[in-house]
């Protein structure tokens, strides 16, 4: 399974691994190197990728 966040469902979704999204048609990438975690301010906590990606989505919602 791989996640990633849907600008279509507005969520972070899972995926079996590969098959892409079925309402945005992301595939998965893979990278050569580890992500890793993202500090997400001002909510002061390391995030992975997708659940990073949503939170400033909402954020950005929020704040406009």
């Amino acid at each position: 399974m791989w996640r990633h966040f849907c600008t279509v469902e507005k969520t972070v979704l899972s995926n079996k691994e590969g098959q892409s999204c079925n309402w945005c048609d992301a595939e998965e990438k893979t990278e050569a190197c580890y992500q890793g975690l993202y500090w997400a301010y001002p909510l002061r906590k390391y995030m992975r990728w997708p659940e990073y990606m949503e939170y400033h989505y909402w954020e950005s919602k929020n704040n406009s």
